[in-house]
C-alpha cells in the first residue's frame, strides 16, 4: 500500500479481493463476478465490486477483475 493508503500493486489488489471473497465464501456466498468500479476513490484509488449470491453452488473467474 503506498502513500494515501491508495494501492498501486496488482498482486495486492487481486490478494485483497481473494480475501474478501474467501471470507464471503465462509459465510456461504459464491462469487460470480468482478470488475473494476468506473468511479474511483476519494485519492483516486481503484475501487472493485464484488457479485456476490447468497447458497450459490460456482463461483465465476475473478482472476482478471484486478488486471
Amino acid at each position: 500500500v503506498g502513500k494515501g493508503g491508495i494501492v498501486r500493486d496488482p498482486a495486492a489488489r487481486q490478494g485483497a479481493l481473494a480475501a474478501v471473497t474467501d471470507a464471503a465464501k465462509s459465510l456461504g456466498f459464491a462469487a460470480l463476478g468482478a470488475c473494476e468500479s468506473p468511479i474511483a476513490g476519494q485519492k483516486g484509488n481503484l475501487e472493485l465490486l464484488v457479485w456476490l449470491r447468497w447458497g450459490a453452488d460456482h463461483a465465476g473467474d475473478l482472476a482478471s477483475a484486478c488486471e
